[in-house]
């Protein structure tokens, strides 16, 4: 079955005939009469009946004409999408959620709205990093964003190679506590001690609370070396960004990531300290992490990705 034989079929339905029918279409009726045959064959249904008016659709036709019509709005729909923005409008990001937030991105879509008559079409997704290679991998994102502590960068760079993904380092970052900015632990961080950190809870990223591949696993082992988890008051795991942040703002939880140092410095909400020296493990190895950003070799990256990159290289 084809879109244009349900384009003939409706217009039997709407002309009342198979010949006014094939008249409006510059068909042979013969044709036109096949196309039936054919298309009832298939299904195992008939169409029509005919009345004293002309042929009329059976109940089970008027279902399959129904559908028909739906399904070529769609289609017309689709075609329009993709014939009024190519992929030169189109934007599709995997993030790893330990990745922080940015401005770039809205840098980006206003620059582009501006520079351009079309529609800029965006699609991000906040995923595990072995799911954002993952997704590069098979050509559903042009951008993705990975962090990693700095002390696996031979193993992600093998890993990288393995999938012909390029990468470009945005920025390095220790481990970050972040809280309120009217967190009760700021009006003396000195005074902060392992007992009272033991009294808050703590906010992670639902990726830092299991085992993914072998870079992510260091970041969760060093996480976990932090803090006590079985003397603490209650972990919450989320799943993006937008939640980290909110319960941080919202309550004296705490929360550990990166961030670039100019967002550190003009929060207006929250608040990151350095993670205190008697908190490290005495390896310290997974102390700096790296932020960057990873696309697909010699794929030609579309306008888009190329004014976002330019915008990221700003950080």
């Amino acid at each position: 079955m084809n879109l244009q034989n349900m384009q003939y079929l409706l217009e039997i339905s709407d002309s009342g005939s198979l010949s006014a029918a094939a008249k409006r279409l510059s068909v042979t009726q013969p044709y036109l009469s096949k196309v039936l045959r054919d298309t009832e064959k298939e299904y195992g249904i008939t169409i029509f009946t005919r009345g004293k008016t002309g042929i009329i659709p059976t109940e089970s036709g008027r279902l399959f004409l129904d559908m028909s019509r739906d399904l070529l709005e769609h289609a017309e729909q689709f075609r329009q999408t993709f014939r009024e923005h190519p992929d030169s409008c189109r934007l599709r990001i995997a993030a790893d959620c330990c990745f922080p937030e940015n401005d770039a991105l809205s840098k980006t879509i206003h620059a582009f709205s501006d520079q351009h008559d079309r529609t800029f079409r965006l699609f991000y997704r906040e995923l595990a990093g072995h799911e954002v290679i993952r997704e590069l991998d098979a050509g559903h994102a042009d951008i993705g964003f990975i962090v990693y502590p700095e002390s696996q960068n031979e193993k992600v760079q093998e890993l990288l190679a393995l999938h012909s993904l390029e990468e470009q380092i945005l920025f390095h970052s220790p481990l970050q506590l972040f809280c309120r900015n009217a967190h009760p632990v700021l009006k003396d961080p000195n005074a902060l001690t392992q007992e009272l950190f033991d009294q808050y809870s703590f906010v992670l990223h639902s990726a830092e609370a299991a085992s993914q591949i072998s870079a992510e696993s260091s970041i969760l082992n060093g996480i976990q070396s932090l803090i006590r988890q079985d003397q603490l008051s209650g972990i919450t795991y989320v799943n993006s960004r937008a939640s980290f942040y909110s319960i941080i703002e919202q309550t004296d939880s705490i929360g550990i990531g990166i961030a670039p140092l100019h967002d550190r410095e003009k929060s207006p909400e929250i608040t990151a300290l350095p993670v205190p020296e008697w908190l490290w493990p005495e390896s310290g190895h997974n102390r700096e992490l790296v932020a960057s950003c990873i696309f697909r070799n010699r794929v030609r990256l579309s306008p888009a990705a190329q004014m976002y990159l330019a915008e990221l290289s700003r950080l």
